[in-house]
């Protein structure tokens, strides 16, 4: 009974910390904003909450007797009842930095009782230590029923929370599980007291630690070993969802295998050692080497099992190797202060050190690479050397991984030269044309060619260096490979390579310099043809037209292939991707144009700045951007034409009526206080909504509230149009059910079929909708057949800042 009591306890505290996070997220969202301070902080605010709570319960059980920590304990548990239910409605920053106000509103909010409940892990193992239970000597293993706590919340909020409670309701329900945890936590503390060892009297002395090194060694260690996996969680996510497979909730998945290691780690019923998972980590890396050296997506879900096994493996090697170094349990809630600290500190390191010191994912194979020179072989291969020969040991070590990263890297860029196309190898077997070929029969194509030099023969030879104790040569030579695939191009030249808070952008130029693309991960953002001179090397600067010539170019030329091989200079003016002329939004460009209405327009999300190309004679745009660095690609260079990255907006300001800005910022807030701001331009003709392509869905910006601030911003002829095309969610219903309740009128246009001529101007198929208050402003628009309206949508929840159910809107479940 006693067992489960604090099993229970245990068990219920870690997934109420679950439930509270994202509760928190979404009620700072739609007044904060999604921008990186807001996020930072929100991360800074849990972890610094986390490793104080952790901190309490190690100088608590230290200093104060068992009795005095349960009264303590009691008068916390209730002062923090007290602040519930968690507030809603929490006011706004305003328009100074929102840091220290998201700081205080957390802390007033939700502070003291997360870090009552962050406290409950490690002090109710230390209390159930003090009893006379027969498993009492060694209480890690309820460590288990933690992270099994934490993985049902983690669960159980996207799929079943978050879909069916408002915010409202998550907040009572969350208050009423606190009120069901704290008289556990009592009750534990009761039971405790009432059972407590004989020998234990006041505060009891710790014991020595084990015998592996100085104390300080052995904190180190831990700190390391919680670091690792901590850091590779963050660093696995980010590859799938941007670089491999975008899907909708896959964050879920590997932080799901990192709860799941802890509970491997830690179970009494799992008997694998340290050592086994090393040996299997071994053939892990080797599969991962080859996934990245490959530079493959595809089989997306092979992939993403070699990626997420892998860390699921690391995870659990380094875990359990704590596990194992673990001290006696008067030094309990040390060790979890400890390892509290690696987590936040590899959580840190990937969110806030990694952009500001990475161009790219860096972060991640030095991680992989970190994890391989952990494996306990390691230092088991380094046992009963000399001194001397350790030092060789790790010279010759270093040298190996310096080797594989110097010589590999210029092997690629000798691939991407095209220096092996032709030679002979031995007897009839030859390269030709990139292929392996022996007499007249081919062997290998192109692709199995440059897998093989790649991928096949560097892994080979990174895993012969594993034989006769060569685990440390094998750990650097990795590190070595996976950071030089890092750097690996595939195909044209790679001109920037940007990081931030929202992950890497990349600017891509094609082999033959006739295009330029911004992609981040898989998705591609803007897409621009090139004016490259052969003869100078330079970018030429496509003509100067003026306003009516612009039109004329986008709207009423007919850009047949002859025209096309005639006037391939006129090409960079022409807007792509899903903004072409032709397409949903460029067609209301033009009817705004033809009608006078383009004076003033609201573009939420920069990309390559495609739609400053849309400007006429007097126009104002304003973008809103939350990534600083995306405005850095698409902005106009301080320099020669050469240099822009990009020149749809340099190309657009050259006509001096022509302004166009941007705000950094997130779009929603930045409207709601815009009529504010000196320079603003509105009430606006069109607010484009362009920031739902990938799987994280900024829901803030598609409920009733956010669409009551675009309303306020537009004129009464005025358009909101949104941008919905995606892979994962179907759009449509929520924001036709919204415009139902506010007694608007909905159009939509799916513009799906896309023609070879078409896709030679850069065009990509796309969805659109748009919101109007009256038919009329739809222009002649209206009367087109591409151009649905939209049934009124009575049935679909309406989406409110209380409550969205984004999951509703998964394209596969309504197939279903």
């Amino acid at each position: 009974m006693l067992l489960r009591l604090f099993a229970l306890s245990i068990f219920l505290s870690a997934a109420a910390l679950f439930l509270v996070e994202p509760l928190v997220g979404k009620i700072l969202l739609p007044t904060a904003g999604g921008s990186p301070a807001v996020w930072n902080t929100c991360m800074v605010f849990f972890q610094a909450m986390l490793l104080a709570a952790y901190g309490y319960a190690h100088l608590s059980t230290k200093y104060l007797s068992p009795r005095v920590q349960g009264l303590v304990h009691l008068a916390l548990v209730v002062v923090a009842g007290a602040t519930l239910p968690i507030p809603i409605e929490v006011g706004a920053p305003g328009q100074a930095d929102p840091t220290g106000w998201v700081l205080l509103t957390m802390t007033v909010a939700c502070g003291l009782p997360f870090f009552v409940i962050s406290s409950t892990a490690p002090l109710l193992q230390r209390w159930f230590s003090n009893t006379d239970h027969p498993d009492a000597k060694d209480p890690y293993f309820l460590y288990a029923a933690s992270n099994a706590g934490s993985m049902v919340g983690l669960i159980l909020y996207p799929l079943l929370v978050d879909p069916l409670m408002s915010r409202h309701l998550q907040s009572w329900a969350w208050t009423g599980l606190y009120w069901v945890i704290g008289p556990l936590v009592i009750a534990c503390a009761v039971v405790m007291l009432g059972r407590l060892k004989p020998a234990i009297a006041a505060v009891s002395d710790p014991d020595e630690p084990r015998a592996v090194g100085s104390v300080w060694k052995e904190r180190g260690l831990w700190l390391v070993l919680a670091f690792i996996p901590s850091s590779l969680l963050l660093g696995v996510t980010q590859y799938l969802t941007t670089d491999l497979a975008p899907i909708p909730l896959l964050w879920i998945v590997p932080l799901v295998l990192y709860l799941l290691s802890f509970i491997v780690a830690f179970s009494t019923r799992i008997n694998a050692s340290s050592q086994f998972w090393g040996r299997v980590m071994l053939f892990c890396a080797v599969a991962v080497m080859m996934a990245m050296l490959l530079m493959r997506n595809d089989p997306m879900s092979v992939l993403a099992t070699i990626h997420l096994v892998t860390f699921f493996v690391a995870s659990v090697m380094c875990h359990r190797r704590m596990v194992e170094l673990r001290p006696k349990a008067s030094r309990l809630t040390e060790f979890y202060f400890i390892m509290s600290l690696g987590g936040v500190c590899g959580g840190a390191f990937n969110a806030i050190a990694a952009p500001l010191l990475f161009n790219n994912l860096l972060e991640y194979p030095l991680m992989i690479g970190a994890a391989c020179l952990m494996r306990p072989q390691v230092i088991s291969d380094g046992e009963g050397l000399s001194r001397w020969r350790e030092f060789r040991r790790w010279a010759v070590a270093i040298v190996c991984g310096l080797i594989f990263f110097v010589c590999f890297l210029n092997l690629d860029a000798a691939l991407q030269a095209g220096v092996f196309r032709r030679a002979h190898l031995v007897g009839s077997l030859r390269l030709e044309g990139g292929e392996l070929k022996m007499g007249s029969s081919k062997i290998l194509d192109k692709l199995g060619v440059i897998g093989v030099v790649r991928a096949g023969i560097p892994v080979f030879l990174c895993l012969l260096l594993s034989m006769r104790r060569g685990s440390l040569r094998f750990g650097l030579s990795a590190l070595g490979l996976l950071v030089a695939s890092v750097f690996y191009t595939e195909g044209g030249t790679l001109l920037a390579e940007t990081r931030s808070f929202f992950g890497v952008n990349k600017v891509t130029m094609f082999r033959d310099r006739t295009w330029v693309k911004l992609t981040h991960g898989t998705t591609v953002h803007g897409l621009q043809a090139r004016n490259y001179s052969e003869s100078t090397g330079a970018i030429v600067e496509p003509p100067r037209l003026n306003s009516e010539e612009r039109y004329k170019l986008l709207f009423q030329t007919n850009r047949n292939p002859e025209w096309l091989k005639a006037n391939y200079n006129l090409l960079p003016l022409i807007p792509t991707s899903y903004y072409h002329p032709s397409g949903p939004i460029g067609e209301i460009f033009g009817m705004l144009t033809r009608e006078g209405r383009n004076e003033s327009a609201a573009l939420v999300g920069l990309g390559a700045g495609t739609l400053a190309a849309y400007a006429s004679a007097n126009s104002r745009f304003t973008f809103y951007e939350i990534d600083a660095q995306v405005i850095r690609l698409a902005s106009p260079a301080n320099g020669p034409y050469e240099m822009n990255y990009f020149t749809f907006i340099a190309d657009a300001v050259r006509d001096p009526t022509v302004k166009i800005g941007h705000r950094q910022g997130d779009g929603r807030i930045l409207l709601q206080d815009a009529p504010e701001e000196p320079s603003y331009v509105g009430p606006f003709d069109l607010i484009v909504l362009d920031a739902f392509s990938s799987d994280a869905i900024p829901v803030h910006l598609l409920t009733k509230e956010a669409i009551e601030i675009y309303l306020r911003n537009i004129k009464d002829n005025g358009i909101i149009a949104f941008h919905i095309s995606n892979r994962y969610f179907d759009l449509r219903r929520p924001l036709q059910r919204i415009a139902h309740e506010l007694g608007l009128i909905v159009y939509v246009r799916d513009d799906s079929v896309v023609t070879s001529q078409l896709l030679a101007e850069g065009k990509r198929e796309s969805l659109w909708l748009t919101i109007v208050r009256k038919k009329e402003a739809m222009g002649a628009l209206a009367k087109l057949p591409n151009w649905q309206l939209a049934p009124e949508e009575r049935e679909f929840p309406l989406w409110t800042d209380d409550h969205a159910n984004l999951l509703g809107t998964l394209i596969e479940l309504n197939r279903r």
